[in-house]
């Protein structure tokens, strides 16, 4: 239903999470294959697709008052955690120093996550 609370707030909290996965995949594409990503919303997270493209989701379940999609969508982060401490463990090795420094500087999600 169109006309609900539930339905404004997971709308708003689904443009909150659009924007920025849209901008993740930008800044991953015009990245050189050789650099690790840390320019645009790689700033503010170090796996911004993973986390927004969750955060859309939610939205979604919100605004249709889904719990379902609620429930898979917060195993689907759960289960997103160890592939992203796998990648994040490639990269280390991958890039060395300075990616070390970035992970130290940019959280693994998004602000205190």
């Amino acid at each position: 239903k169109t006309e609900t609370v539930w339905f404004y707030l997971g709308s708003i909290i689904y443009l909150f999470g659009i924007a920025p996965y849209i901008l993740g995949m930008s800044n991953f594409a015009k990245t050189p294959l050789n650099e690790p990503v840390v320019k645009g919303v790689y700033k503010i997270s170090r796996n911004p697709m993973y986390f927004f493209s969750a955060v859309t989701i939610f939205g979604m379940g919100i605004a249709g008052a889904s719990w379902l999609i609620i429930f898979f969508i917060s195993l689907y982060m759960i289960l997103n955690h160890f592939t992203i401490l796998s990648e994040e463990k490639f990269c280390s090795e991958k890039y060395g120093e300075s990616y070390l420094k970035y992970t130290k500087n940019v959280p693994r999600y998004f602000l205190f996550l």
